[in-house]
């Protein structure tokens, strides 16, 4: 069953730094946790008689200023930014941090093996481990964290994948070759349109509509597009295997660097090794039986392997989501009104309520 660890928020706050850079935690990786905790500051009513036990129990619990105070919420934004993060820890008490009872009592057993407490910060290393099982506890669950769905319902994906790119190749066809006379147009159907193109009207018509819904300056940049997000070249190189267990590994390595457990300019120790096999078997990602991974000469090799090729924890690769230049002027413009609305009881975050599982905050 599932359940959570309440970090301090100021802990909470004080570790995100190194957390971003040893396991690849990220805001948009805390959407879950921000959205309920939003939700409740947002629904909480300062008439008691007004809220039922339920949300006044983990109002209690999670927040630590009044209802309807002068905090406010900046207005359009989702729980999943770095500034909605910075506001959700600063009216907190403490951020939940979901996690099954059986990786959190074999951590604590794990952390307990390492015998010698002033040898580095065992608190840190411990934080880390937690957040860093909370990750894949989420990736299980659904290893894009729940963000396909929302971008396909919320996001113009059409605009971005399908339509932009003809729009390119057009603007590219048109910057390179004469247009001017007559031009056919085949349908899917075979059917056939030959127009006149007098003046070649076709061009500049398609200019017009071409710089209206693209926002690029010249041919260059267009190309320059072209290549960066719409080729599908792949990379020829070494096949790789399950993302999550070089995550994982790679995250709990740079915790131990990071906590002092491993001496500055040293690969690994042994005892370092053997630590992180164990962690490896708390996660399920290494077996009792195997042969190739529970061995500390392979662990040392993979690391040492990953780190010559640049190896950084990434969970999920966020897909690129394209404005059309009038929507970015529009938003541009709310921004610079810098609006902000009070905390009225209005849910300004539904982004993945459905996704919440009640049982996930349950505590015994």
């Amino acid at each position: 069953m599932n359940s959570s660890v309440d970090f301090p928020a100021g802990y909470f706050k004080e570790i995100y730094p190194a957390m971003k850079d040893c396991i690849g935690l990220s805001s948009e990786l805390l959407a879950d946790e921000m959205n309920l905790l939003l939700n409740i500051y947002c629904n909480m009513d300062d008439d008691s008689d007004n809220n039922d036990d339920g949300i006044i129990n983990l109002y209690d619990r999670f927040i630590k200023i009044p209802p309807l105070s002068e905090e406010r919420v900046p207005m359009g934004v989702r729980p999943d930014t770095e500034e909605c993060l910075k506001f959700i820890l600063k009216i907190s008490k403490c951020f939940p941090v979901p996690i099954t009872k059986e990786d959190f009592a074999n951590i604590h057993k794990l952390m307990e093996s390492w015998d010698k407490p002033d040898a580095g910060d065992k608190e840190l290393l411990k934080s880390g481990l937690v957040l860093l099982s909370s990750l894949c506890l989420k990736y299980e669950q659904s290893p894009d964290f729940g963000w396909s769905e929302f971008f396909h319902e919320n996001m113009d994906v059409e605009y971005s994948y399908s339509i932009r790119p003809d729009l390119l190749r057009l603007y590219r066809y048109l910057s390179e070759e004469d247009t001017n006379g007559e031009i056919i147009l085949q349908f899917k159907d075979g059917k056939k349109l030959k127009l006149d193109n007098m003046g070649n009207w076709f061009q500049g018509m398609s200019n017009y509509y071409l710089n209206m819904r693209l926002g690029v300056s010249d041919k260059e940049e267009a190309l320059e597009e072209l290549e960066r997000d719409y080729s599908n070249k792949k990379k020829a190189g070494r096949k790789k295997e399950n993302p999550v267990f070089d995550i994982v590994l790679m995250g709990a390595c740079n915790l131990l660097k990071k906590a002092g457990f491993i001496p500055k300019g040293k690969l690994l120790t042994e005892k370092a090794a053997y630590f992180l096999i164990g962690y490896l078997k708390v996660m399920g990602l290494v077996k009792e039986d195997d042969a190739i991974k529970d061995d500390t000469i392979y662990i040392r090799s993979k690391i040492s392997f990953l780190l010559k090729n640049g190896f950084k924890p990434v969970w999920y690769k966020f897909p690129f989501m394209k404005a059309e230049p009038w929507e970015t002027e529009w938003m541009n413009g709310l921004e610079e009104k810098g609006s902000l609305i009070p905390n009225d009881g209005y849910v300004l975050h539904p982004v993945l309520t459905k996704r919440l599982c009640k049982n996930l905050w349950k505590t015994e």
